[in-house]
């Protein structure tokens, strides 16, 4: 009796696919990330034996605009790992999320495959500062208005999300405690209201500056101007706010010699919320140096006129004239120009 060594290789067939742990994954990338920055994804395992028929080669399915890329880093142990790169700086404001596709793929003939479905979210940082629906704000208040309802809703957006986007309201330092005192700002909501000291009688305009600030860790802010104008009649005179290319004060303005004729001094708009004739609002600026030139219905600028000589006259005072087509009620605004 003779006994026979035989040894038997059985060859692997590609019988198994490539198999991920889970089929979706999230992951995130922040505003903050720049390109070049990794983030490893879940690898796969394939069960066949042969090396031919257990490699895994990777490849990600995504359109040519989504900014990412695949590369492949290689343990100790011989295994591949796919990792995202991020290709450009990501903007939450214009896409918060994205999904890929990452397909494992063996070396069998034919091959089999098997997908991870890749859900990317995009983290906010406080990159947006809050912006006002209006950078100024023009307003009457009669002495028959209520004290319980508010003169003015003031609203600011902010295109960051959770804390970054809340927006919450406040008197800017620019507004001094003694016009603060007058009036009621709600911090949450931006209703302005009325104070139960504000007396009528006391003063015919207000200014004040009211800021917008995002709740951030390094919180971001903006500031709009609210022009008040008191009146107490139906028919209120017009409204007239200068903003000056170089002011020395609130209502004067330095002016360079040798400004050319029709050089910018000044943007002047005008405000009647009256109806009617009531509210049609003609301005004039009577000067042989300065004049104004319409922009809009209720909006002006000051321009040189003719040529300045400091020598011959260092300082003029110029009194813009605006009047509705109602019963005239004139309002002037002297401004000292000084060259």
């Amino acid at each position: 009796m003779k006994i026979l060594k035989i040894k038997i290789l059985i060859e692997d067939i590609n019988d198994h696919s490539p198999e991920f742990p889970q089929n979706e994954v999230e992951i995130e990338f922040s505003e903050r990330d720049r390109k070049g920055d990794k983030i490893p994804l879940l690898n796969a395992i394939d069960q066949d034996i042969s090396i031919k028929n257990s490699q895994i080669t990777y490849m990600i399915k995504k359109s040519k605009r989504e900014p990412f890329s695949l590369s492949i880093k290689k343990r100790h142990d011989g295994v591949s790992i796919p990792e995202l790169i991020l290709e450009d700086k990501l903007d939450r404001e214009l896409k918060d999320k994205y999904i890929l596709t990452l397909e494992a793929k063996d070396g069998g003939n034919p091959p089999k495959t098997a997908t991870l479905k890749v859900h990317i979210s995009v983290i906010d940082v406080n990159d947006n500062t809050p912006v006002f629906s209006q950078k100024l704000y023009n307003i009457s208040v009669s002495n028959s208005h209520q004290r319980h309802l508010p003169i003015l809703t003031l609203k600011a957006s902010d295109q960051d999300s959770g804390d970054n986007g809340k927006i919450s309201y406040h008197f800017n330092h620019k507004t001094s405690r003694n016009i603060q005192k007058y009036f009621v700002l709600n911090k949450k909501t931006g209703d302005l209201f009325l104070h139960d000291n504000f007396h009528f009688s006391k003063k015919q305009s207000y200014k004040l500056f009211i800021e917008a600030q995002d709740d951030g860790n390094s919180p971001l802010s903006s500031v709009t101007k609210v022009q008040i104008l008191i009146i107490n009649n139906q028919n209120s005179a017009p409204l007239i706010n200068i903003d000056f290319v170089s002011p020395l004060s609130e209502s004067s303005t330095a002016v360079s010699e040798d400004s050319e004729v029709d050089s910018f001094i000044a943007y002047v708009m005008v405000t009647d919320n009256d109806s009617g004739p009531n509210g049609e609002v003609i301005c004039d600026l009577k000067h042989d140096k300065f004049k104004l030139a319409k922009i809009d219905s209720k909006e002006y600028k000051m321009i040189v006129k003719g040529p300045l000589d400091r020598e011959i006259r260092d300082h003029y005072k110029v009194s813009i004239v605006c009047h509705d087509m109602g019963s005239p009620q004139l309002e002037s605004k002297n401004i000292s120009l000084s060259k």
